[in-house]
């Protein structure tokens, strides 16, 4: 099928389609080796949540045949439902990869894209190659898109959507998993399109909390993307120019400017899954370069808790204005708390679902330390956050009951490709999220094949892993 002449669309749909496991670089396909482990520990860690129980209710309710894999739960149910589920606990937490450019963050593929390959692989009985090449495809499509849609800063102050672009990426990797033909998965890509959500970021109850359960509306991209493949191999239509001229998605995704070039740009030799970002907290990323900042003077200083009188954060407005609660009633409204996730950081709490335990929300110890936090406008973050770097930058000054003053200011945070994990970093958190849900021993054999999808071993015995015990019975 040859698209339109001059078309944005059709060339990215097309290399999409087109790639083969052998395009794929080594060092991409390491990458992305790492990239699904994280997202299947993350998957793990959240599945035990709170926010995770009341989404599987959901799920429960709707039935859905027996096709996918819920993890952490047992169970499993329709296609659709498993690509939501799942990325309900992969985001559950806030602990999972995100698109960044030296700081600037763009959105969060990995927890759509990667709960709808699973759930289409495991359908289709795809092999592990196969699975990793429609991931690489999902993870292009999706960071491409939502790099050349960028807005400009006076537009991001007022219109802001973290995942409107990833039903693309869940779509792509679903339809090359089902394997549509041509003309039905541009079909797919141009019904994730139609099906995508709106930018609702600036309105979460910034201001009248709790925050909105969605969050970043990872999950219902990651289902719209399995609906839009599933859909299109039903027979259904979609748009075929989605992101063409002055009409196209960077517009309904509430930016101001597209630049279709960045669609395309290098297409098949620089890998955008290499430029992914690991998180080393379990929060929003705009708060990580003040909890590592505090987190290496606590280390440097061999500091506790007790230690200290005085801690200061400077950051830009939208984090001392939005992320200010002291008193969080839910694991959401902590992710996004710079005082609740400073005293956990302080305090020393192992990094994961202890954060937002019930038992740690009510704790008067960890609250004590939420109070102590003073959050202050720091000129510099909020210069080079309100530009074109969007940077995420904060200073921490904490002032000891000796009398000593520290200060430490992180630009951009631990995780990405300028302040990478150390070796064995991924791994390590992979294990502190999965071996309290399924096992040491089940998460050592998980972990082995995920770094081994490449090597031709069958990989339906990964689904039980990642299913785990039973929780739950459809009803």
């Amino acid at each position: 099928m040859d698209g339109p002449s001059g078309s944005a669309t059709h060339p990215l749909v097309e290399f999409a389609r087109r790639l083969s496991f052998a395009d794929v670089s080594p060092s991409a396909r390491s990458a992305t080796r790492l990239a699904i482990l994280d997202s299947i520990g993350c998957m793990l860690g959240g599945s035990r949540t709170g926010l995770a129980r009341q989404a599987a209710e959901f799920v429960l309710a709707m039935g859905g045949n027996a096709q996918a894999t819920v993890s952490g739960r047992g169970l499993r149910t329709s296609m659709p439902l498993a690509a939501f589920l799942n990325s309900v606990h992969a985001n559950a937490l806030d602990y999972d990869d995100a698109f960044e450019r030296d700081g600037k963050g763009m959105g969060h593929p990995g927890a759509s894209v990667i709960p709808a390959a699973l759930a289409a692989a495991e359908h289709a009985g795809a092999t592990g190659q196969e699975l990793l090449t429609a991931i690489v495809a999902g993870y292009e499509t999706a960071n491409r898109i939502i790099e050349a849609i960028q807005p400009t800063p006076a537009r991001h102050a007022r219109v802001w959507g973290v995942a409107v672009h990833q039903a693309f990426g869940a779509a792509i990797a679903a339809a090359r998993l089902l394997r549509l033909g041509e003309l039905a998965f541009h079909d797919a890509f141009g019904l994730a399109g139609t099906m995508s959500a709106v930018p609702a970021a600036r309105k979460w109850n910034w201001t009248n909390r709790p925050l909105s359960s969605p969050k970043d509306v990872v999950a219902s991209q990651a289902e719209s993307g399995v609906k839009a493949a599933c859909l299109a191999a039903s027979g259904w239509h979609g748009s075929r120019d989605m992101l063409d001229g002055e009409t196209g998605f960077w517009i309904m995704a509430g930016s101001d400017r597209c630049d279709p070039t960045r669609f395309t740009d290098r297409l098949g030799t620089r890998w955008t899954v290499e430029e992914l970002s690991f998180k080393p907290y379990p929060a929003c990323r705009w708060v990580h370069a003040a909890l590592e900042a505090a987190e290496h003077l606590m280390r440097e200083g061999a500091l506790r808790a007790a230690d200290i009188r005085e801690i200061e954060v400077g950051s830009f407005e939208d984090v001392v204005e939005n992320f200010a609660e002291r008193r969080p009633k839910t694991m959401v409204d902590a992710e996004f708390s710079l005082p609740w996730t400073m005293a956990v950081t302080i305090a020393g709490l192992p990094k994961g679902p202890q954060w937002y335990s019930d038992a740690t929300l009510n704790d008067p110890a960890i609250q004590a330390i939420a109070d102590n936090v003073l959050m202050v406008v720091d000129r510099e973050a909020q210069a080079r956050h309100f530009s074109e770097e969007r940077k995420s930058m904060s200073v921490v000054r904490l002032v000891t009951c000796d009398g000593r003053r520290l200060e430490r200011r992180v630009a951009v945070a631990l995780g990405g490709v300028a302040s990478p994990w150390p070796k064995g970093g991924i791994e390590a958190k992979f294990h502190s999220l999965a071996d309290p849900v399924i096992g040491e021993e089940a998460a050592g054999e998980l972990r082995r094949g995920i770094l081994g999808l490449d090597e031709g071993e069958p990989i339906g015995p990964l689904y039980a892993l990642i299913g785990g015990p039973s929780t739950e019975r459809p009803r």
